[in-house]
């Protein structure tokens, strides 16, 4: 399922959209309700706008890993939910 599809298919059930990018002006950032921009490279930039020395979009993808777990543990506090039921919501959209 692609990402297109899946915004739409949240947007139909009420969801709301959350998206961390590089891309303020994609698709994804138009459809989304809150969009989070992270200065970071990505395999389409030119390589004198990169970021960092590292290939594609790697400096994006750690910095993803430490802004998801940020957010998830304040969501779990702010909802006082625990690891098992953060694991029962995983997968709704699949």
């Amino acid at each position: 399922m692609g990402l297109v599809t899946m915004v739409t298919k949240a947007r139909d059930i009420q969801g709301t959209i959350g998206l961390i990018t590089t891309k303020r002006d994609s698709t994804l950032a138009k459809m989304a309700d809150i969009t989070l921009v992270i200065q970071a490279g990505s395999k389409e930039m030119d390589k004198a706008d990169r970021y960092s020395i590292q290939p594609m979009g790697s400096l994006f993808e750690q910095a993803l890993l430490m802004v998801y777990d940020a957010i998830v543990l304040c969501l779990m506090e702010k909802l006082r939910v625990d690891t098992e039921q953060m694991f029962l919501r995983h997968a709704n959209l699949e």
